[in-house]
Formats: C-alpha cells, sequence, structure tokens
C-alpha cells in the first residue's frame, strides 16, 4: 500500500515543487503497482489524510507540526518516528482496504533469560580453560 498523493497539488506548492518532481511518485506508485500485479500480488493506494497524525497504537488523533518528528501519543503512550507510525497507518489501512484483518497482538509476560554463571577472569582462565585437558 502507498499513500495516494496528489501531486498535482505537492508541485503547485512552491517550496515542495522540487523535492515532489525529484521523487518520481506516481511513476514509482505505477511502477510498483505493475510489479505487484505480476507478482500477483495486491497493490493498493490508500487515502494519505491522516496518517501522520492518527496514532497507529490506538486510533487517537495526535496533531503535531511538519517539524515534530516524534509521534508521542497521550492517550496509549506510544512512541515512535513519526515516519514509522505513518507507515503503520498506511500498512494497516491497505490491509483494511482488501478485506484483511489487522493482526491481534496480545501481551505475553517477559522475563530476563537465565544468565549462566560468570566466572571471574584469572590468569588461568585467560591462558586458556580449565576445562580442557591434554592428551597424555
Amino acid at each position: 500500500a502507498v499513500e495516494d498523493l496528489d501531486v498535482k497539488g505537492l508541485i503547485e506548492m512552491q517550496r515542495n515543487s522540487r523535492k515532489a518532481m525529484d521523487g518520481a511518485w506516481r511513476t514509482f506508485a505505477d511502477m510498483l503497482s505493475y510489479k505487484a500485479e505480476n507478482a500477483g500480488d495486491w497493490f493498493v493506494r490508500v487515502d494519505p489524510i491522516g496518517t501522520t497524525q492518527e496514532c497507529s497504537n490506538c486510533g487517537a488523533m495526535v496533531p503535531k507540526g511538519l517539524w515534530d518528528r516524534i509521534h508521542r501519543c497521550p492517550v496509549c503512550g506510544f512512541t515512535t518516528s513519526r515516519d514509522h507510525n505513518s507507515a503503520l497507518n498506511i500498512k494497516y489501512r491497505g490491509l483494511l482496504s482488501v478485506g484483511m484483518e489487522l493482526p491481534n497482538f496480545k501481551p505475553v509476560e517477559i522475563e530476563a533469560l537465565h544468565q549462566p554463571e560468570m566466572v571471574d577472569a584469572t590468569s588461568v582462565v585467560e591462558a586458556g580453560s580449565p576445562f580442557l585437558t591434554t592428551k597424555g
């Protein structure tokens, strides 16, 4: 899934024109669509409105300016980069548009891994393993 961006609108905005033209967004999306179709995969364009501001974890709207690069949701506490949050929303919208359900993650208990006994570093240990024997 990709955002269905209004490239013409981006180009008309003077500050973004060079960036939008250099990116060739529409051409890239068309090539991606072609490749997906040939591979038997789905390709969908999703509405870009709100992908950055909607919390991908809980769905709350979290307004932010263009300069805000981190997404911090005051509702659920989810924190990630702005781009990662947007990418998750695009992915979820794409899955929903083809009739797939979102994965349902369940929290699990997390335990520290078993730590083997630590061996003090001594000259004997550093010189070689005390468990190795020589053939004799």
